[in-house]
């Protein structure tokens, strides 16, 4: 947008003491004037500030604002800050929204907001290894840090006992992530997981085993992992709910195995640039008639396109 960002007066909100949730989200705001009147909003309990052009300094204003419990400033590119002091005195946060930001530096101070429920850094410039102290926020629901610059080994088992985690994405990082480098039960069951460009198993490039333990995964992104072995059709077997199963710019090899019956929920299906032969099986439109988008290319098909998708 080319319209010029505008400064909110936070005197607006005086008659509303009892406030317990704002949302001042995609307003183009760049700034607060008479920002002391944010203490005076002591019943706020959730904040949202998504899509605006804050910039650093709304950083100690909200430092203030200690009963916060949700706080979204996702997409607010002028943010570009290496120091997440200011978050640690929000020690109520349950859920932190810092996505699409150009946050920097380590993130091993958010291992001491032993409340939070939801951590989203996706997308800024975080670097160094995943600080090992994250296991003090064993009851994390969503974790997600693609798109940054973590690196180093990283094993799986390290959220094993996390029982009540959902969503995990690690993916677009310079990790290596270990799943089978010791014998470990998952205490969770996953809706969503993303380890895209996870450099997954090397050097073996085994497709995760944990994951003929999870049955309500929606979403599953494998992509640009090196995985060999023949497709995993358990994938879809095990998951009923799954909607997204992303496999592309792997090794995978043999036969393109469907499930035996209809598979009402998946909606996308990439196995592209892989190794996989034969035919693409004559019902693929019927096992899966939900299915909008589909890519196979850059693998070792023949034949004749399905009369069930054509």
């Amino acid at each position: 947008s080319n319209l010029s960002p505008w400064v909110f007066n936070v005197t607006m909100l005086q008659p509303f003491g009892q406030l317990m949730s704002l949302d001042l989200s995609f307003n183009i705001i760049g700034g607060l004037v008479e920002k002391d009147e944010l203490k005076n909003l002591r019943e706020l309990k959730e904040l949202h500030l998504s899509g605006n052009r804050f910039d650093n300094s709304i950083l100690q204003e909200l430092a203030h604002m200690t009963q916060l419990q949700a706080l979204d400033l996702s997409w607010n590119h002028r943010i570009n800050n290496s120091n997440i002091q200011d978050f640690l005195n929000l020690t109520e946060l349950q859920i932190l929204d810092l996505t699409g930001n150009n946050f920097y530096g380590s993130i091993q101070g958010f291992c001491k907001l032993k409340n939070i429920l939801e951590l989203r850094l996706l997308g800024n410039q975080f670097t160094g290894q995943i600080p090992l102290c994250l296991s003090n926020c064993s009851s994390l629901q969503l974790l997600d840090l693609a798109g940054n610059h973590f690196e180093g080994q990283f094993s799986l088992s390290f959220f094993a006992n996390f029982t009540n985690l959902r969503y995990l994405d690690l993916s677009w990082n310079q990790l290596v992530v270990q799943t089978e480098d010791s014998l470990w039960h998952p205490s969770f069951q996953l809706q969503h997981l993303g380890l895209g460009g996870c450099n997954l198993n090397k050097p073996d490039g085994s497709v995760p085993e944990f994951l003929r333990l999870q049955h309500n995964l929606s979403e599953i992104d494998l992509s640009d992992n090196h995985l060999v072995g023949s497709f995993p059709t358990w994938l879809i077997t095990n998951n009923p709910h799954l909607q997204v199963l992303d496999l592309s710019n792997n090794s995978l090899t043999g036969y393109l195995q469907l499930p035996s019956y209809t598979w009402q929920s998946l909606d996308i299906l990439d196995i592209s640039t892989n190794k996989v032969q034969g035919k693409l099986p004559n019902n693929i439109g019927y096992v899966f008639p939900q299915l909008r988008f589909l890519s196979v290319d850059e693998n070792h098909f023949e034949g004749l396109l399905p009369n069930s998708i054509a």
